[in-house]
């Protein structure tokens, strides 16, 4: 199925460095959610190469099907976009760039099913000592 420009598929112009993060952010969002490329074309109306091409910012992404992701994912437009923030508090961004491997994806989502919070304590520390040991090394 293809889309038609009026439905906000697609834009004019080169991405640019929002388009990317934007188009990250919708890659986080999809992993966090357990969902396959192919998936969300589907539920878009795109195919999954067309997806690979928004995440990645060679495409950008319409301000229509902007809000149809946030809508799908439960989340705001605001969400979508890199923000600052004034308070301390870590940027959407900066958490998007830190889980932007599938491993991190996957080391996150096992370590959400830890319950007990000991466990959870010592794992961190196991990977902090792990960082620390291969940085002496280089």
């Amino acid at each position: 199925m293809r889309a038609r420009p009026s439905e906000g598929h697609k834009v004019r112009g080169r991405a640019d460095e929002i388009d990317i993060a934007v188009g990250k952010a919708v890659r986080f969002f999809r992993i966090q959610a357990g969902m396959s490329l192919a998936t969300l074309g589907s539920k878009l109306g795109v195919t999954f190469q067309q997806i690979q091409k928004y995440e990645s910012g060679i495409t950008r992404i319409g301000s229509g099907l902007l809000l149809k992701i946030a809508k799908l994912f439960n989340k705001p437009i605001a969400a979508f976009f890199p923000i600052n923030d004034d308070d301390g508090a870590g940027s959407i961004n900066e958490i998007i760039t830190l889980t932007d491997r599938a491993q991190t994806m996957r080391m996150l989502h096992a370590f959400q099913k830890i319950q007990n919070p000991r466990v959870r304590f010592l794992m961190a520390d196991l990977a902090e000592v792990i960082v620390k040991a291969r940085t002496r090394r280089e």
